[in-house]
């Protein structure tokens, strides 16, 4: 949730009009609410209860539009992520099994059945995700790393 972009009446505001860009420019998806178009943009009518506009019509007080919102972004995310296959010779036989591993959690879980279970499914893929950066140490890692090693007294 940023700054509305429009043109600034002071140096605060254009400030805060800026870094809403720059925030835009580089994320991997933006919900538009104001009608402004971006290339990694979606753009979202909200209370569509009361009128319907351009692009994903929404309602927060009915749930209208709601599974159309979530399916546009997970299209969009599914087209940003990089398949393990499809990763090239830069990625190892550990990283591509991690990577799987993460692809494998989040395929399973269908947010629109079950948010608990969902959760749970992102939680499994950002852990997994977090091996692979370092960040999580799985005791299956630690064997794996140690067994390599001729650790002595």
């Amino acid at each position: 949730d940023t700054a509305g972009l429009r043109d600034a009446a002071d140096a605060v505001e254009a400030e805060g009009v800026a870094r809403a860009e720059r925030l835009a420019a580089s994320a991997d998806i933006v919900l538009s609410l104001d009608g402004a178009d971006f290339p990694n943009g979606i753009a979202v009518h909200s209370k569509c209860d009361l009128g319907r506009g351009p692009g994903v019509n929404v309602s927060a007080k009915t749930g209208e539009g709601l599974d159309a919102l979530r399916s546009a972004m997970a299209a969009r995310l599914r087209d940003l992520a990089v398949r393990p296959e499809e990763a090239g010779a830069d990625v190892s036989a550990r990283q591509r099994e991690v990577l799987e591993r993460a692809r494998a959690s989040l395929v399973s879980c269908d947010p629109s059945r079950d948010l608990v279970l969902a959760a749970n499914a992102f939680r499994a893929a950002a852990q997994t995700i977090g091996e692979l950066l370092g960040r999580v140490y799985s005791e299956d890692l630690l064997d794996s790393l140690f067994s390599r090693f001729c650790v002595g007294k």
